[in-house]
């Protein structure tokens, strides 16, 4: 804690996750929080950090000392503190210049340790860097962790600017945090402000008519923002928190504001929302065919570029080892083989258990010069301590190769009992069908919405508005291997009832034999 005669406020407050993350040996107690505050003497601020522990120790000890992150005094406000994996803290905070009359967003970060922060105290930050932009005002900086990236927000004037930065801490060629991307993440047409990031998503206040905001959301690699709520009243301070669904499926955003009631009363609101995830960027992604491995390629013979794809190859098998993992969350890989060798290439994907055991994956086969695409889950419980490998084996052809991996995140539907998902005994799941695409879209009278099905059984098809509320159902329809295949339906924009929608993002929804596709419509008047 924080004594007189420092005055202290703005806490920012993360959970560590050291035991979660794939490290060589973690401590047998690592319950620890992590708080960057701001600590005060007239207009003058300091920007600190304080590790504490969330459960308590034989020694009775607490916390666990204060340290400077911006150690000179100025004018510091607005601190917030993410994690990404192994413990390495973010810190982001508001520098006023009295002398400019101008606000910017400074940041720094360093790797905690429980076990050495309980013997020698919090370790030094990086000296500060600035991510904003000095020809624009920066203010409410935000940052969240996704991966093994941090994404800054904060508002610059008017719009919405954000830089994103990247690290791979396993990488020895990257031991430097280097920023990114910077650029308006608002649409501009109108102010934007309250800025609020929660894992890979970003929220914030935009007024689409004067005087009145409504919440937004964009996640990092979509080209523009989602809007949540229907500007009947004002709404501020967007927070929120995100559970991630399956590569096509839909994401669940639960969020809260402060929102306008009536003239002079204020209240605090709540609503889930929906978010199709087809634009949203992969956990990462192992780039493949490099002079350089990947820091996740365990074994390779070499690499190679041919005339359409880069592959990593090997005479047997490839390694890969996954790191970054988190174990209540499951992960979906998406892989592409391609090769160029002279007959077609037959190899399997295995997750080994122990030195005797390994799961089976799928098989692909490849012909020479086409590539090929494969999508399956990682085991259900594989990643307790937040790594698995993954090995592609030749069967028949010239070599083991793959052109690219993918990592989806995603949470499963009932975390609580441990279903919704494949488990580690499981065959692995195939291919789900997919919505191929919907024309036109936005669309003001019919939308043609064309799907794939993946074989045998029934076969339903919903539209969905952002809330999450089914306003159409289609009569479902059963196929069969023989039938699977390209479908097409047309949707009207009417309910159930026959009655016109109003305008506004619309979700149609396909399943089959309990799998996914998600796609969203824009419904114009």
């Amino acid at each position: 804690m924080v004594r007189p005669p420092l005055e202290a406020g703005e806490p920012s407050f993360v959970c560590s996750n050291w035991s979660n993350d794939a490290v060589p040996y973690p401590p047998p107690a690592c319950d620890m929080g992590y708080v960057a505050f701001c600590t005060y003497s007239g207009l003058d601020a300091q920007v600190r950090f304080m590790a504490f522990d969330t459960l308590h120790t034989e020694s009775g000890m607490y916390n666990y000392g204060v340290n400077t992150v911006q150690g000179t005094w100025g004018r510091y406000s607005m601190p917030c503190v993410s994690r990404t994996p192994g413990d390495v803290v973010h810190v982001t905070w508001k520098v006023y210049d009295a002398g400019q009359n101008f606000n910017s967003v400074d940041y720094s970060t360093a790797a905690m340790n429980p076990a050495s922060i309980r013997v020698h105290g919090v370790p030094p930050f990086t000296p500060r860097f600035e991510i904003s932009e000095w020809t624009v005002q920066g203010s409410y900086p935000t940052n969240g962790a996704y991966s093994d990236y941090v994404t800054g927000a904060w508002r610059a004037g008017a719009p919405l600017d954000v830089g994103v930065t990247k690290k791979n801490r396993h990488s020895a060629y990257a031991d430097y945090w280097q920023w990114f991307d910077f650029g308006q993440w608002s649409e501009g047409q109108g102010e934007a402000g309250y800025p609020a990031m929660s894992r890979c998503a970003g929220f914030w206040r935009q007024e689409y008519t004067s005087g009145v905001g409504d919440i937004v959301c964009r996640f990092v690699g979509e080209s523009h923002p989602t809007r949540l709520t229907n500007g009947d009243v004002d709404r501020w301070y967007p927070q929120a928190d995100v559970q991630l669904a399956r590569s096509g499926g839909v994401d669940t955003l639960r969020t809260i504001w402060t929102q306008r009631i009536a003239p002079s009363l204020y209240a605090i609101c709540f609503a889930p929302f929906l978010h199709c995830n087809g634009d949203r960027d992969a956990f990462y992604s192992i780039t493949c065919g490099q002079p350089e491995p990947s820091p996740y390629c365990f074994y390779r013979d070499g690499a190679m570029a041919l005339d359409a794809y880069s592959i990593d190859y090997a005479q047997s098998a490839l390694v890969y080892r996954l790191s970054h993992l988190e174990p209540l969350y499951r992960y979906r890989i998406r892989a592409t083989v391609y090769h160029e060798g002279s007959m077609p290439l037959a190899e399997e994907f295995l997750f080994p258990v122990d030195d005797t055991t390994t799961i089976p994956g799928p098989e692909v086969i490849a012909p020479p010069g086409e590539p090929a695409e494969v999508w399956f889950d990682v085991p259900a419980g594989l990643h307790r301590d937040g790594v698995t490998d993954l090995v592609i084996s030749r069967i028949r052809g010239d070599y083991a190769a793959v052109s690219s991996i993918e990592l989806q995140e995603y949470e499963p539907e009932d975390s609580a009992n441990g279903s919704g998902g494949q488990s580690a005994g499981q065959a692995p799941l195939r291919r789900p069908p997919a919505i191929l695409g919907v024309a036109p879209n936005p669309f003001t009278r019919t939308a043609t919405v064309r799907y794939q099905t993946s074989g045998t059984g029934l076969v339903s098809v919903q539209i969905l508005d952002v809330a999450g509320r089914r306003v159409r159902f289609f009569r479902p329809i059963e196929t069969r291997p023989a039938l699977a295949g390209s479908y097409t339906l047309t949707w009207d924009g009417l309910d159930a009832h026959g009655r016109t929608l109003p305008a506004g993002v619309y979700f149609c929804q396909l399943e089959q034999g309990g799998e996914r596709s998600t796609a969203k419509l824009c419904l114009t008047q």
